[in-house]
């Protein structure tokens, strides 16, 4: 897939400048706003396409995933609502759980003359932290519909101290009679909006995978390298240099599909199901190949390779769980092959 939206000046920041200070970000769950406000100057939260944001994202995964991960909340915003009014927040999970959107929807908008007044409390809202707008799902006139409200008093943010993707700026989110601006018009399902979103979601969480596996293929090759074990350099090892061909191969198939999907105009749902399931395995390998290598340093908390592992894990759970998407999967194949 490459690069071939990214600028040299931007590759050169989230693959160079953000990993120096990825470590940084870690620690204290939060980007600095040094960072995000670079990010803007170098075109990174303006992306032109999904693929470009696939591009983005996948760059910036390969020093910090809690960075990749604002750019893809933001990216799938801008996208979808054709432009930006400053740092998306994607508000769509309630406390009862995020599975199951229409079932779990209880944040309500009452209209009130030429705005719509949500009240609610959502978990889980990616980049509360940082945004300037919110985009929330919540139910109007016992429908499931999406609104913007900028960031005001009436939206309160707690911080989500989560062990992956630090630095996304995720928290629970309170909406106490928030002024906002309906999105969506009557009659067309709010739902069915969001999974545009979430599809996106789907694909850059396989970017993001890419990014771990570039990063831990970088730190294995190099840390082999220069590691003698019995008389042999670690990267002399048969067995080890068949694992990083493996992470390699399947990596590039992954890229592949990624590139495939995220091509057109519309994101294949069962494309982006399949790309986020072969990345969770992808990125938990390649994760603990870096562990391996790097040996009992491989484990210091805060290290490189054990947030990579803790990342990792991230892929599975987020923009819906993997077995979740394995159903989704198993219920197309079969019908397709059944004839239905």
């Amino acid at each position: 897939m490459g690069f071939e939206c990214l600028g040299s000046g931007a590759l050169e920041f989230l693959r160079g400048e953000l990993l120096g200070r990825a470590r940084e970000i870690d620690e204290a769950n939060l980007v600095p706003s040094g960072l995000l406000k670079r990010g803007w100057e170098l075109g990174v939260f303006e992306p032109g396409s999904v693929r470009c944001l696939m591009e983005y994202v996948r760059a910036a995964a390969y020093s910090s995933r809690g960075y990749a991960h604002v750019i893809l909340v933001h990216g799938s915003s801008y996208l979808a609502l054709g432009g930006g009014r400053g740092l998306y927040a994607l508000s769509i999970t309630e406390p009862g759980g995020g599975t199951d959107v229409r079932g779990n929807l209880a944040t309500t908008a009452v209209r009130v003359g030429d705005v719509y007044v949500v009240e609610g409390s959502k978990l889980f809202t990616s980049n509360a932290l940082y945004a300037d707008t919110f985009v929330v799902l919540a139910r109007a006139d016992d429908v499931a519909a999406l609104f913007l409200c900028p960031r005001s008093g009436e939206i309160m943010v707690d911080p989500l101290n989560l062990s992956g993707f630090r630095g996304s700026g995720v928290g629970a989110v309170r909406y106490l009679g928030a002024r906002c601006e309906r999105v969506t018009p009557p009659g067309v399902d709010g739902v069915r909006e969001v999974l545009r979103y979430i599809n996106v979601g789907r694909l850059g969480y396989a970017s993001i995978a890419l990014g771990i596996v570039d990063r831990a293929l970088d730190l294995a090759v190099q840390v082999a390298s220069g590691k003698t074990i019995f008389g042999r350099k670690l990267i002399d090892y048969q067995g080890l240099r068949w694992m990083i061909a493996g992470l390699e191969a399947r990596a590039r198939a992954l890229e592949a599909l990624v590139y495939k999907a995220s091509s057109g105009e519309k994101v294949d749902p069962e494309e982006a199901a399949a790309a986020k399931v072969l990345a969770g395995e992808l990125a938990r390998e390649a994760a603990w190949l870096a562990i391996q290598v790097m040996g009992g340093r491989g484990l210091e908390m805060w290290g490189e390779a054990e947030r990579m592992q803790r990342d990792a894990r991230v892929v599975d759970i987020g923009e819906g769980a993997r077995e979740v998407l394995l159903d989704f999967l198993a219920s197309r194949a079969v019908k397709k092959r059944s004839g239905g």
